[in-house]
């Protein structure tokens, strides 16, 4: 009877608990209002999430599908969308500090971070689809609860959508003057190697090389055109997939590469799935990842090159940010220049991305002669009829952020064709569309870095010169756009005068100020600059390109050189200038520095223990992301965390707390992290998995005698497990003889529910009483819960003498 009527109370308390999340957890409509809110637990981070992600889950249909949004179409699947997931980056490990000699030391750290994120999520939440290899990002499919739970872990810095790329394509021929400057000036290409990106390439045309290329499961292959293939989209060592959209276009385009640059080298880069038309941002990202780390695979014939034919959305200005723009950004500190369809949608204002992104090339399309062959096509529809060369073809896109146009309208390229498959062919077929534009101006690019060696690794030179040297473009939608079509003979050709640098200097040239990890330095100093011959300006640790006269504001966090570099089309010219700063004094102390949980029950956790940061210095402590390493990292937690990104003053103190939650049993052992301008501190932090749930404990605070026959008696018990609420009986006796373990008569019976630490009081009121006696407290008479310790079951007080 015991047990059955303690079942019953514990499914009472079960279903009251569900109900209660159920009727307190905030409905679609509340995660709205949540993103705007500055606290509580149950709002989401504003600043961590893309800001039209939450609109989506209040309108998800239980189905796969495409959701239109203003920024680009996204995948839904079910209650689950896509999404790419960014993580804050430790200090001096990205890929644009360390740059290629530090590229083993970055994978290895964006795996640790990945690992420590993936750990925390379950998979009915986040479902992990792809990691990023030289970046701190992984994709996957997650839910709302997932969000939710995402946003607020101390290593996410962002979430935002996995937006679809389509291929950008149809028919068409081009014609471009390099031809001239392949046969006269003898441009070919030779020593630069172009990575295409695209949806499968059949490597069996005599244009690709008509043979297997190396790859990861094939180093001995040799493929006299082709270097290296990878296919990152389906995760095998294979880009030929038997499908005529995909293996069309993308044999099309490294074709149209090797047509203007018939030396040149290829890298073949599969992005999108077996199949189909469109891709995942992330899967771009990583084809261009892959590029930056195998830059040098072949020391001969370095990358220099990206080819991109894929894009989405619509941006009126440039998009600087993003999945694809941070592998961008990598590209750039690599040294390898990239070039991007500006898309076939047919706007006048607007690119698709990753086209509108300040550091790719985005190339646009023009006719090559008059009354070319043309038909309209998806998605603008428009139609052109007059059709003259150099003309601005009405698909492709236009903005302020469009760099250059290409020839693309009718190109004759290589085609996919299965009857020879296996088997060198020679099979050519017209492909088109801002998709024939970008490899034509890439392969363009090619001859002119043989030409012009001095340009390579310099995307605003290289682009400088490319722009200066063009022919003009007609119907630009508006007079202010880039208006020049490349003209590879004339750029292998210009000997214009290499840009001046008249000044570089900074003011103040010495600061005073702390290191930091995650905030703004105190000191600042101004960079002042005017170049002469100069199409733009970049300077070393300072994001985008500059005009050629101008100032920015700095804030090194230790003494910095840093390198202006002058890039028009006669050359570069590079100036340095110096900011000294002046040592720290921000000192830390850890305490405790190791702390051991003991036992608690698996599924249990333990009491928070508080670890205090104290500032022992006399400048700011500039606090980085507190996080647990070690084979047992996930039985830890961090909470109430008024550490991470903080700036402590001098002798000031912050605190967080760390629980043990084991999920098996065994000692358990990590490292909490903490780390600082000043250094990193660390707390050692230990306990065991237990199976003990619950364990009840007592003492007898107050016993009285009230007259010669009344006993008066307050018995205090402790449930002082680690597992969840448990109930226990606890019957009251006296007794004459408590040595003996005697019951004489039961006073007392009480079944009473405690969570683990909580205590309660059980008054006892006896009359009758024969002297002397004894009050015993059985703190498990019916054995109703398993208690691990059974010793302290019987608790004994004398009563008082009347």
């Amino acid at each position: 009877m015991v047990r059955d009527s303690v079942g019953k109370i514990r499914r009472y308390i079960f279903v009251t608990l569900f109900l209660c999340l159920i009727l307190l957890a905030p409905s679609p409509g509340a995660l709205q209002q949540g993103v705007g809110a500055s606290s509580g637990s149950s709002s989401l981070a504003p600043a961590k999430l893309d800001p039209g992600l939450f609109e989506l889950f209040q309108n998800l249909q239980p189905a796969e599908r495409i959701i239109e949004t203003n920024r680009g179409d996204i995948e839904q699947k079910g209650d689950r969308v896509k999404v790419v997931v960014n993580l804050r980056r430790p200090l001096g490990m990205s890929f644009a500090e360390r740059g290629l000699a530090g590229l083993a030391d970055v994978r290895r750290t964006v795996d640790d971070v990945q690992d420590r994120v993936l750990s925390q999520m379950r998979r009915d939440e986040f479902e992990e689809t792809l990691r990023l290899d030289i970046q701190y990002a992984v994709a996957g499919w997650v839910t709302e609860a997932g969000l939710r739970h995402l946003q607020y872990l101390p290593e996410v810095d962002s979430i935002v959508p996995d937006y679809v790329m389509y291929l950008q394509t149809t028919e068409g021929r081009a014609l471009a003057r390099s031809d001239v400057a392949a046969n006269s000036l003898g441009y070919t290409g030779a020593g630069i190697t172009v990575a295409v990106t695209d949806g499968g390439f059949d490597y069996w045309h005599t244009t690709l090389g008509g043979s297997i290329p190396k790859n990861g499961s094939c180093a001995g292959c040799s493929n006299p055109v082709v270097l290296y293939m990878i296919d990152v989209a389906d995760g095998d060592n294979d880009v030929y997939f038997p499908d005529t959209t995909t293996l069309y276009h993308g044999t099309g385009t490294s074709g149209i590469v090797r047509t203007y640059a018939p030396a040149a080298k290829l890298m073949l880069v599969k992005v999108a799935p077996n199949s189909s038309t469109s891709t995942a941002s992330s899967n771009l990202a990583a084809g261009v990842d892959w590029a930056v780390a195998n830059k040098n695979m072949d020391p001969s014939s370095p990358i220099e090159i990206i080819s991109m034919s894929f894009g989405g959305g619509k941006y009126y200005t440039d998009c600087p940010s993003g999945t694809v723009q941070t592998a961008f950004d990598n590209a750039k500190a690599a040294g390898i220049i990239p070039f991007v369809s500006a898309g076939n949608s047919g706007y006048n204002n607007a690119l698709g991305s990753p086209g509108c992104d300040p550091d790719v090339v985005g190339v646009g399309s023009v006719f090559d002669v008059n009354n070319a062959a043309y038909a309209p096509f998806s998605p603008a529809y428009c139609y052109d009829s007059n059709r003259q060369a150099n003309e601005r073809i009405c698909y492709s896109n236009a903005s302020p952020a469009l760099d250059l146009y290409a020839p693309s309208e009718d190109v004759v390229c290589p085609s996919y064709d299965s009857t020879f498959s296996g088997v060198a062919h020679s099979t050519m077929r017209a492909l088109g569309g801002t998709s024939s534009a970008a490899p034509a101006a890439a392969g363009s690019a090619a001859q002119i870095l043989q030409a012009k060696p001095q340009f390579k690794g310099d995307f605003a030179g290289l682009l400088a010169l490319m722009q200066a040297t063009g022919d003009e473009v007609i119907n630009n939608p508006n007079p202010t756009y880039q208006n020049k079509r490349v003209n590879v003979e004339a750029a292998c050709q210009f000997s214009g005068a290499a840009p001046v640098v008249n000044s570089f200097t900074a003011s103040p040239s010495t600061i005073s100020t702390a290191p930091i990890v995650l905030a703004s330095a105190a000191g600042t100093s101004t960079l002042s600059w005017t170049c002469g011959d100069t199409a733009s300006v970049t300077i070393s640790g300072v994001s985008g390109s500059l005009p050629s006269s101008g100032s920015t504001t700095v804030s090194p966090v230790a003494t910095t050189t840093y390198t202006l570099t002058a890039s028009g089309p006669g050359g570069t010219t590079t100036a340095q200038t110096t900011v000294t700063v002046s040592n720290s004094t921000a000192a830390m102390s850890v305490s405790p520095t190791s702390k051991n949980f003991g036992s608690v029950a698996t599924g249990g956790t333990s009491a928070a223990q508080t670890v205090t940061v104290t500032n022992t210095g006399s400048s700011d402590l500039m606090m980085g992301t507190v996080w647990i390493s070690g084979a047992d990292s996930t039985s830890f937690a961090i909470q109430s965390d008024g550490v991470s990104g903080v700036s402590i003053p001098a002798s000031g103190i912050r605190t967080f707390d760390v629980v043990f939650n084991p999920a098996t049993t065994g000692s358990k052992s990590a490292t909490v992290n903490v780390p600082a301008n000043a250094g990193s501190g660390s707390v050692a932090v230990s306990g065991t998995g237990g199976t003990g749930g619950s364990d009840l404990s007592g003492t007898w605070v107050s016993v009285r005698r009230k007259g010669s026959s009344s006993i008066r008696g307050k018995l205090q018990v402790t449930n002082t497990g680690t597992s969840a609420t448990s109930t226990f009986t606890v019957d009251i006796y006296f007794s004459a003889n408590p040595m003996l373990g005697h019951k004489d008569r039961l006073v007392k019976s009480s079944n009473i529910s405690l969570a683990a630490g909580q205590t309660k009081t059980i008054k006892v009121k006896a009359t009758d009483a024969r002297d002397p006696l004894f009050l015993i407290g059985d703190l498990d008479s019916g054995d109703d819960v398993d208690e691990g310790d059974e010793s302290n079951n019987l608790v004994v007080h004398q009563t008082p003498s009347p």
